[in-house]
């Protein structure tokens, strides 16, 4: 069983925008008896070549992508991104081995903003090696977004019965390509919603932003 822990990463000199601290509020609303850790550069693994060179890139989301992981291999729990919106308690997922959600109605993407899983999972071990050989290049930084990365290893994943993947509108019912007009995003859940993601990334470039935006239209291009 999945502990109730929530774990959430805030790197680099920003303080948390209004926006993520009124979805920290709804976790601490909707999730009275769980423990929440924030991890950061004091209790991070920095030294980690991936995390130490996207650190210094200044590239503090995927420093955020690797710490994710790493936290919910060693400790357990929830990872939720910081403009995660919360509309329930998370109590009826934590019977998983481990889960994600799908970003999109056509499960062609692995979100990986909402994260659940118990102590030493294997898959994600399977992920944290995969980093651990990785090279942060910010020429190929288009193939470092994480959705990019962890939904081919699900793919290939042989023990898919291990891991369960909730239908886009668990988590990701408000579509990114709408992340513009904000107002509205508590109109798309639905009956199954857990959360909503806002897509703030408040921690990315303008360049960044645009070629995670440019990832995701390509991926729903059909040749």
């Amino acid at each position: 069983m999945i502990p109730k822990k929530i774990h959430y990463c805030w790197f680099g000199p920003k303080p948390f925008p209004k926006l993520v601290l009124k979805c920290i509020e709804t976790w601490k609303v909707h999730l009275p008896e769980y423990e929440f850790y924030l991890w950061n550069e004091s209790n991070s693994p920095m030294e980690i070549p991936f995390v130490k060179a996207a650190y210094a890139a200044k590239k503090y989301a995927f420093v955020s992508d690797y710490v994710r992981f790493w936290a919910l291999y060693n400790e357990g729990g929830v990872y939720l991104d910081t403009d995660m919106f919360l509309v329930r308690s998370l109590d009826n997922l934590l019977n998983n081995i481990c889960f994600f959600g799908w970003e999109t109605l056509e499960e062609d993407v692995v979100g990986c903003c909402v994260i659940g899983s118990t102590r030493n999972d294997d898959f994600i071990k399977i992920i944290l090696d995969n980093y651990n050989v990785l090279n942060f290049n910010l020429e190929d930084i288009d193939k470092l977004v994480i959705p990019r990365l962890i939904t081919p290893l699900y793919i290939n994943y042989i023990q898919k019965e291990e891991i369960n993947i909730y239908p886009f509108d668990y988590f990701y019912p408000f579509p990114y390509l709408k992340r513009d007009d904000i107002s509205k995003f508590n109109t798309y859940a639905t009956e199954n919603t857990y959360a909503i993601h806002l897509w703030n990334l408040s921690w990315v470039s303008t360049v960044d932003k645009f070629i995670y935006k440019l990832v995701r239209i390509v991926k729903r291009i059909k040749f």
